[in-house]
């Protein structure tokens, strides 16, 4: 009797073990990994450039700027490299599966007395040419070495009036971006340039499936030994 249990035990534990590896093997394979931009400072506004009347020197502004990068964990573990111009128009059929299969990058500003989110860079922005706007030298390039090392990139992009650029070297960053077309909060009337730095988040550590495998065994291991002792116990 004992020993008919223990067996059962030890294939109930068998099978586990295997069901947890299939399960966290399909998990890591979908991990991501975010670089995340964080602005650290206030947001400083400047004028537009040569012949802009307005000049607020030393002024802070009231406008938030957020991005992420995200990538998966292998990109992450082994090192990648991104490198994207601004070359597609509005109009071509193949649009929509070209953005879809870009890295995941997003840029925000949010004016705070309003809580409204005046402006959001993605693929579409900085990439996508408008119809009278094909130059080509626009886009971004990131690249990183192993576990983020090194994590170094830049972004340029001017679309209908708006115009946007970030540097980032040694996990730190500075960007601008100012629209005069139209009524985008601080970023309307001057040019808004941040800084911050990177800071990278992903999903928590877990178990290697080949570790799961040898605990398995183990346990296998130790209900045989169980077994045989009971029927030598019995004799």
């Amino acid at each position: 009797m004992r020993g008919s249990i223990t067996s059962r035990v030890t294939r109930l534990a068998l099978g586990l073990t295997v069901s947890l590896c299939a399960l966290i093997s399909i998990q890591s394979a979908q991990a991501d990994v975010i670089f995340n931009f964080n602005q650290t400072g206030p947001t400083n506004l400047v004028s537009f450039g040569p012949g802009d009347n307005w000049d607020p020197a030393g002024a802070k502004g009231s406008t938030r700027f957020d991005g992420r990068l995200i990538v998966t964990d292998e990109q992450y573990i082994n090192g990648f490299s991104f490198d994207y111009r601004n070359s597609v128009l509005p109009n071509d059929p193949g649009l929509p599966a070209y953005l879809s299969s870009l890295p995941d990058l997003r840029f925000t500003f949010t004016y705070t007395p309003w809580d409204e989110v005046v402006a959001v860079l993605d693929n579409q922005f900085l990439l996508v040419s408008g119809n009278s706007l094909a130059s080509g030298g626009d886009g971004y390039t990131f690249s990183s070495g192993p576990f983020g090392q090194n994590f170094t990139g830049s972004v340029i992009s001017s679309q209908s009036g708006s115009r946007f650029s970030l540097t980032l070297s040694n996990g730190r960053f500075e960007a601008s971006y100012g629209d005069d077309n139209a009524f985008r909060g601080d970023c309307s009337s001057a040019t808004c340039v941040v800084g911050g730095r990177v800071v990278v988040t992903g999903p928590r550590p877990v178990p290697e499936p080949a570790t799961l495998v040898l605990l398995g065994t183990a346990l296998t291991g130790l209900g045989l030994v169980r077994r045989r002792r009971i029927k030598s116990d019995t004799h």
